[in-house]
């Protein structure tokens, strides 16, 4: 089990914890840290560690964008799936139409290709996501073959597995990870039934040997529902319905949430609980256009369905805490502000690498793949839908 440090008993102060932490204390920022059953329990009250300030900002203008709307096709994007920066600099963009992986330079000039349309050995059906190793060997994901792709840093085709999934899935976000030992977890959906979304990790050997399955959220969701003489006939979440985020750090722990609160549990590669982190932070209200715009949004779904009764619900009192959870370069935790699953996050919620809150960061309305120590990378779309890479600056402050 990973051990959270402790600097003087249950119930710390924070400028005490965050001493060892390796942050400056805030205002009435209070941490407690208790051992429950085994679990590591770290309670955040306050508004965190930076006092109510950011003290990270993301500029307001990418510092590269690769993509046009008409010119050279190497830079027109079908729909960008994924986007890494790599240590020298140059950047990976994953097409999931054309499919293939393009490499730019870091001033965005186009180098060459990987992969392309095709079953063989280096070539996909589709892409979904990518990631690096710790030997900066490339990572792509065919959820239509089932199939894990590795290229070295040149692009040439080394290896594939097959991924242990239950029927096909396709993701447009980041959702699997490679750990500090090469280790890779796939995140995968457990079970067909509408009503109940079950998440997992599976997790592999470098080699691609299955090494561990855990189921590391499940929740049941609120459904309403479209029938025509009481047959179903259209189906779909509640409007801000809390969803399971989950991600996995570079040590190999999972982070799982389901997003109502902010509560996230830290798993094993087995789904054992280790630890349990908790902020008393209040989620956002309802957006006041909601009840306006949302009969008018199921009457659309409604005629979609050719008609029928619509089900009774209800809606949340609140937005989610939060939507989504990435962890960056460093190890720290960014948890996307309310709104829904499918919307793009302004606002992030940062812990460090051993779940003390420090504050909240403001990010451009984009699809964010990677954050590295000094970037942020992801997908912008335009008003026409076209899509293109983008990196922007990040400074965290001197931290």
């Amino acid at each position: 089990m990973t051990r959270l440090p402790r600097c003087a008993g249950n119930v710390l102060l924070i400028s005490l914890f965050a001493a060892c932490a390796g942050e400056e204390p805030g205002a009435s920022h209070r941490v407690e840290v208790d051992t429950v059953n085994g679990v590591v329990q770290i309670r955040n009250s306050g508004p965190g560690v930076w006092g109510g300030a950011a003290r990270w900002t993301v500029g307001s203008e990418p510092r590269l964008e690769i993509g046009t709307v008409a010119g050279s096709e190497e830079y027109l994007f079908g729909s960008v799936a994924s986007v890494l920066v790599v240590p020298d600099g140059r950047i990976y963009v994953a097409d999931s139409q054309v499919p293939e992986v393009r490499v730019f330079d870091r001033d965005g000039r186009f180098q060459f290709r990987i992969g392309g349309r095709g079953e063989g050995p280096g070539e996909f059906l589709h892409i979904d996501a990518m990631q690096l190793s710790p030997a900066e060997e490339l990572l792509v994901r065919d959820p239509q073959q089932l199939r894990l792709s590795v290229f070295d840093p040149a692009g040439n085709f080394l290896r594939s597995f097959r991924l242990e999934r239950p029927y096909l899935q396709f993701d447009n976000r980041t959702s699997f990870w490679v750990d500090d030992q090469g280790r890779i977890y796939d995140r995968v959906h457990l079970g067909v039934d509408p009503s109940i979304e079950r998440i997992g990790i599976i997790s592999y050997s470098d080699a691609g040997a299955v090494r561990d399955t855990a189921v590391a959220a499940a929740v049941e969701l609120s459904r309403i529902m479209i029938s025509q003489n009481d047959v179903p006939r259209l189906s779909f979440p509640v409007p801000f319905t809390p969803y399971p985020s989950v991600a996995v750090d570079r040590r190999g722990r999972i982070l799982a949430g389901l997003g109502g609160a902010y509560r996230i549990a830290i798993l094993d590669a087995g789904g054992d609980t280790t630890g349990l982190v908790t902020a008393d932070i209040e989620p956002d209200p309802l957006p006041p256009w909601v009840d306006d715009s949302l009969g008018i949004w199921i009457q659309t779904r409604r005629e979609q369905a050719g008609g029928g009764e619509v089900s009774e619900y209800s809606l949340p009192d609140h937005q989610p805490a939060y939507s989504d959870l990435i962890v960056d370069a460093t190890g720290h935790w960014w948890a996307a502000h309310g709104g829904q699953r499918t919307t793009l996050a302004t606002e992030h919620g940062i812990f460090n690498p051993e779940g003390v809150f420090l504050g909240t960061v403001a990010t451009p309305r984009i699809r964010i793949y990677q954050i590295g120590e000094d970037f942020i990378a992801g997908r912008r779309e335009d008003d026409l839908g076209v899509s293109y890479a983008v990196v922007y600056p990040l400074d965290r402050g001197g931290s």
